[in-house]
């Protein structure tokens, strides 16, 4: 990235949605609530003068928690 004038990063997220694995452990909620999977977040670092994507810079997989029980919106958005 050094030798370059400019770098950019790009982020995204995208959802996995393993709610088909039944015998998977260890994932969360996904969507709106019904599946089952987790986040992925990631960061490319891209070229943009020759147009060069460089490589992946940072990946991070995220696990949301299931809301308790019986829970309202407004009490979730407070937690």
């Amino acid at each position: 990235m050094r030798k370059h004038r400019f770098a950019l990063i790009v982020h995204d997220t995208t959802i996995l949605d393993l709610s088909n694995h039944r015998a998977l452990e260890g994932i969360g909620p996904v969507g709106d609530g019904g599946g089952r999977g987790f986040s992925q977040h990631h960061s490319l670092v891209v070229i943009p003068q020759p147009r060069q994507v460089v490589g992946l810079v940072y990946q991070q997989l995220y696990v949301r928690q299931p809301a308790p029980a019986g829970e309202r919106s407004a009490q979730r958005k407070q937690r």
